[in-house]
């Protein structure tokens, strides 16, 4: 049989995405980081142990917007996917507006969180800290692509399995949710439009 897992494979190919990555146990009350790839550390400045077995809150500060920063609670305790803009901060204490996408991913006894971190360019005061798509939205959209992530760990092993191609297929998905992260319409946004309103 083949014992890997969705989490095992993601940290086995996340350096190899060429975006922000990042795993949150959230089995741990604390949430705290249990991987991120290289691209991450690159971007924010950290190094591997100021990050591992943290709460990723610490990348924020004065300029997150609390209002953002409640949201991502609640998006958490109801194990909901979230996409918001907020504003973060890098070791050096620089400031960038991070449009970050969590994913809950449910497999076995295993339960935990892929973070996408795309800094976006511009002022952090000219962008605004909102909700950009619901849970729904979220799921409706990348439903396939996740259950592609699941999918191609049930097989069972023989020797014969070709891992460059599951590694390929976990990047191209890694890519389609980054693509899709990336290009979330924000007219609604601007128009002071809150999808989440209504929850």
């Amino acid at each position: 049989m083949n014992d890997s897992t969705a989490l095992d494979k993601i940290m086995q190919v996340g350096d190899a995405f060429l975006d922000c990555l990042t795993v949150v146990d959230s089995n741990d009350a604390e949430r705290p980081c249990i991987y991120a790839n290289h691209k991450f550390y690159e971007q924010v400045g950290y190094a591997k142990d100021q990050v591992l077995g943290r709460n990723l809150a610490f990348l924020q500060g004065e300029a997150t917007d609390s209002k953002a920063v409640d949201y991502m609670r609640l998006s958490f305790s109801a194990g909901e996917a979230c996409c918001i803009d907020i504003a973060n901060y890098r070791s050096d204490g620089s400031t960038f507006m991070n449009r970050l996408v969590m994913l809950p991913i449910k497999e076995h006894d295993q339960n935990f969180y892929i973070g996408f971190q795309n800094i976006l360019q511009g002022d952090i005061s000219d962008l605004k800290q909102l909700p950009l798509s619901s849970n729904a939205e979220i799921s409706h959209i990348l439903n396939n692509l996740l259950s592609k992530l699941m999918l191609s760990q049930q097989v069972t092993g023989t020797g014969d399995i070709d891992l460059s191609l599951q590694t390929r297929n976990f990047l191209e998905t890694f890519n389609e949710i980054n693509h899709f992260c990336l290009n979330i319409e924000s007219s609604q946004t601007r128009a002071g439009h809150n999808p989440f309103a209504s929850k």
